[in-house]
């Protein structure tokens, strides 16, 4: 019921976004940032046993030795039972030796995951409430109550794509390698510079990609590629001890399937490469977002075989699927209730892929009741 009420108040949101008033009234614009701000980061930072991450990260901070004074000897291993990256384990043991308990780091990271969104969506998005709704029902899940590293890397991510888009190298790496410490899948995002994602796009350039990956996971795909790779010696030691102790874990050696996800991700493809002159000629950003979002397609569609790398790489790129939907608003006749029609629908989308997956098997026990610190379960929750 928890996650309903959240959905719904974005949802009239991303209504009031489609309005001639809302881009009238300054001061509502500002008031429905706050309160998205601070709904977001609590009822994630100030969680209580939920999650499908708590587990691991409570016998980390339980076992973890606040040895703040070890800091600069680089010998974090020497506190960390679990060998997690630096910066999380820094931030960890600051946050134990000073009093805290671990839903301050979980705090910290919602806090940083969602300024690291809010500046993606307000800079990116023609409709920003209806691309946080897409945020939502996905990637703020993911990332807040499954990965609490990776989304304290995606706000580093999320600083470095203002500089991939001016084409300053050394910021955008800069960036990316302090995203690094919280969570090591970020490095590979330094090669993205030298594409050229500001450029116009070259769709058969995109559609050869696309077509390529698809055959590869169909042929090749890539969890029996690794057990190859790794007999021939192909893959550093640390990746491949990684990659062969995931493909022994049922949760993330699966494949994820080419269900209503790929079903979506086609059709918005198509409907950007039908419109890509009209919203190129209408909006600033158009090919930069629209290029990620292809990226985001390939890397989905050649990790598919395998649950956990579709999970550390194509989660950094969702969100542009979420502000890219968001222009298809401008392709529809200005009437409102058309635009309101569309964005009726989208919800429905939105709505299914979101509920049907926190509602099913293990991921409803891992977050149903939701529980808050600040009293322990909602009161509307039911066991």
């Amino acid at each position: 019921m928890a996650y309903v009420l959240v959905f719904l108040l974005f949802a009239v949101f991303g209504c009031y976004n489609l309005t001639e008033q809302y881009r009238q009234n300054k001061e509502s614009q500002a008031f429905m940032y706050v309160i998205a701000f601070i709904v977001l980061v609590c009822f994630a930072g100030l969680r209580y046993h939920t999650g499908a991450d708590w587990p691991n990260y409570e016998y980390h901070f339980n076992y973890i030795l606040p040895k703040v004074h070890k800091f600069f000897e680089f010998k974090y291993t020497y506190f960390d039972p679990v060998a997690f990256e630096m910066g999380y384990v820094y931030l960890t043991s600051i946050v134990k030796s000073l009093g805290g308990e671990m839903t301050a780091v979980f705090f910290i990271a919602a806090l940083l995951n969602i300024i690291g969104a809010f500046l993606l969506i307000r800079q990116f998005s023609p409709y920003p409430f209806v691309a946080m709704l897409g945020f939502y029902s996905y990637n703020y899940m993911q990332y807040n109550f499954a990965g609490v590293r990776q989304a304290v890397a995606f706000f580093f991510l999320a600083l470095a794509v203002k500089y991939l888009y001016t084409r300053n190298f050394w910021k955008y790496t800069m960036f990316i390698i302090l995203g690094y410490f919280f969570h090591s899948s970020i490095v590979v995002f330094v090669f993205l510079y030298f594409i050229p994602l500001q450029k116009e796009t070259n769709i058969k350039l995109v559609l050869i990609a696309l077509f390529l990956a698809f055959m590869m996971n169909v042929l090749f795909p890539i969890n029996e590629l690794i057990p190859i790779m790794s007999r021939l010696g192909l893959l550093p030691e640390f990746v491949n001890n990684k990659l062969l102790s995931y493909l022994h874990r049922d949760d993330y050696a699966r494949a994820r399937g080419f269900g209503i996800g790929f079903m979506l991700k086609f059709l918005i493809l198509v409907v950007g490469i039908k419109y890509r002159h009209y919203l190129r000629e209408n909006t600033p950003y158009f090919d930069f977002v629209f290029n990620l979002f292809c990226m985001y397609f390939f890397i989905w569609i050649i990790t598919n075989s395998f649950e956990v790398l579709v999970a550390r790489y194509s989660l950094y790129f969702q969100i542009f699927q979420d502000i890219i939907l968001s222009y298809f608003l401008l392709v529809i006749p200005a009437r409102k209730a058309m635009r309101l029609v569309f964005f009726a629908v989208l919800l429905v989308g939105v709505n299914f892929y979101f509920m049907s997956g926190l509602y099913k098997g293990k991921v409803k026990e891992e977050y149903n009741p939701y529980k808050n610190y600040l009293f322990h379960k909602w009161p509307v929750e039911s066991n």
